[in-house]
């Protein structure tokens, strides 16, 4: 078996999910459960501010158990900000060691300035179902 060579372009999803800071966390998890995803981009506020990220653990941990309400809680009070970025160029196994290393379930696809996919380590480990061709 020959393993593929795979990049982060070739599994990164392109459509991605984002929201403002100003959002309420009731309007982040409409989206999210409309979209069936577990995490939304936080948009940028300015060209040189960085993207944010809220996932469904931040919402559980800042804001269910501590009591907080849905509708007076902001998402930028509870995202996580700045995001590891990587190239759509990289090779999947290199995006995998740099999420691994900061401990990041995701990190976002930047090209000329401008969010263009995310990729999750999800999408990275099912890739690899894939990656493998035989010799023949």
């Amino acid at each position: 078996m020959q393993t593929v060579k795979r990049f982060v372009r070739d599994i990164m999803v392109r459509d991605v999910a984002t929201v403002d800071g100003i959002a309420t966390v009731r309007e982040a998890l409409t989206l999210m459960k409309r979209r069936h995803i577990k995490s939304l981009v936080v948009n940028r506020r300015s060209e040189t501010d960085a993207y944010g990220i809220v996932t469904l653990y931040d919402i559980v941990n800042k804001v269910i158990t501590q009591g907080r309400p849905l509708d007076m809680t902001n998402v930028c009070d509870i995202m996580s900000k700045p995001l590891i970025t990587v190239s759509q160029g990289l090779q999947v196994k290199y995006a995998a060691g740099l999420m691994s290393q900061f401990n990041v379930k995701r990190a976002v696809i930047i090209e000329n300035g401008e969010l263009v996919g995310i990729v999750s380590m999800e999408d990275i480990v099912y890739s690899m179902l894939d990656a493998e061709v035989g010799d023949g």
